[in-house]
């Protein structure tokens, strides 16, 4: 099938879903459980939009012991860069997404994603314009070492999807 009529499907399922407080809490006790947070520095995350899986509670949570930023959009490029934030620190962005005002850099040690769909094997399929598999990509060829996490509803996980020489892998797959 093409990604077209992929995302289409997928998109028109998860705005009608409405997550459980289950569903929430599975996010917090993956990570609490699996990945000792507190040995990574920074953690960059994303403004849930379109029924996207809601991580803001959990990115709040972890402030307490993390540097947690979100992407900005530059006009013009499709390089994401991540940047701390608080709520009264926010704007619009150009894609109506909210971004960080902050202009300080961090460079993410864990890497959440928002994916339309994703396989099991870290394929992921998102809006279509890039910007996360070009991110990817660069901050990959630049040697920073991170861990790259989908974030998806159990519906969004496929067993194929199709990929081109753009995309990129994550290195996991959180599916709630």
């Amino acid at each position: 099938m093409e990604k077209s009529k992929i995302r289409k499907q997928i998109l028109a399922k998860r705005l009608g879903y409405v997550a459980s407080q289950d569903e929430q809490a599975k996010l917090e006790e993956y990570f609490c459980q699996n990945l000792k947070l507190n040995t990574y520095d920074s953690i960059a995350g994303y403004w849930p939009i379109n029924g996207e899986v809601n991580i803001l509670p959990f990115l709040r949570k972890l402030r307490v012991t993390n540097n947690v930023c979100l992407p900005k959009t530059s006009s013009g490029q499709l390089k994401l860069s991540f940047h701390p934030f608080t709520e009264s620190e926010l704007k619009e962005g150009p894609y109506g997404i909210m971004e960080p005002t902050n202009t300080k850099i961090c460079l993410p040690d864990i890497l959440l994603a928002p994916c339309v769909a994703a396989t099991a094997t870290g394929e992921r399929l998102g809006y279509g314009g890039g910007y996360y598999d070009y991110t990817l990509r660069q901050l990959r060829q630049a040697g920073h070492k991170f861990l790259a996490v989908g974030i998806v509803y159990k519906f969004q996980v496929l067993t194929e999807l199709p990929v081109g020489n753009h995309d990129e892998k994550l290195d996991l797959i959180v599916a709630l």
